[in-house]
């Protein structure tokens, strides 16, 4: 963007010397303004579809899904976080994504506080790294109570969760919750399962990048007034 508008001003043989024309002015201005909504948009809860495609490791994650958006479908893999709830291959649903600044407005049978959520975050990054561990996988239904008689929690897991997330931790993962749930109080199989997508940014990641992008347009324009 600013090598466009160098070439622009040297094209038409423009006194950068003289402040740019109001018209440029406030093309600028409402670039800015298009830039911080469209960033700081990207922070809130939204509702998406959920396809289950593949299950590689069995019982244990991740799993492979279509995830489908309002800008298109993508494959992608994930981790499961209640085991008593039942899905099915090629079964459908529609979720709410929660990053971990509003997973506290999750009710339901998926209601957990902010700290049980960074630890499912943490663990599902330990499973992502090391695809099919069922000790992992255990923790992880066991975190919400929601592992049935098959999951246990491995205190080592917790312990080296728990000194991630005191050193700083912070996951940026997002938890895909049922939509059906919000509402429902106890679990069944008519209620599909929630999993956690790895590695996306959170609000406040994408607040931090949207003063990073306009701080270099900022820069720019200066350089190119001064």
């Amino acid at each position: 963007m600013t090598c466009e508008l160098e070439t622009e001003l040297l094209g038409s043989n423009m006194n950068l010397t003289e402040p740019p024309p109001v018209s440029r002015v406030n093309r600028m201005k409402k670039l800015v303004l298009v830039l911080t909504l469209a960033l700081l948009a990207g922070g809130a809860a939204y509702a998406d579809s959920l396809t289950l495609t593949a299950a590689p490791y069995g019982v244990d994650g991740p799993y492979t899904f279509t995830l489908a958006t309002a800008s298109g479908s993508s494959t992608q893999q994930m981790v499961c976080f209640s085991d008593a709830n039942t899905i099915y291959l090629g079964e459908t649903w529609a979720v709410t994504a929660f990053s971990l600044a509003n997973v506290g407005s999750i009710t339901g049978v998926f209601a957990g506080t902010q700290l049980q959520y960074n630890e499912l975050g943490w663990l599902a990054d330990d499973l992502f790294a090391h695809p099919g561990n069922a000790d992992i996988q255990d923790t992880i239904w066991a975190i919400l109570g929601l592992g049935g008689s098959n999951a246990a929690a491995d205190p080592a897991l917790i312990a080296a969760a728990n000194a991630a997330i005191a050193k700083g931790y912070q996951t940026t993962d997002l938890f895909y919750i049922p939509k059906v749930s919000l509402t429902a109080t106890t679990n069944s199989d008519s209620i599909p399962q929630p999993f956690i997508l790895h590695g996306v940014p959170e609000p406040s990641s994408l607040l931090l990048l949207a003063v990073g992008v306009l701080a270099m347009i900022a820069f720019s324009w200066r350089r190119i007034v001064a």
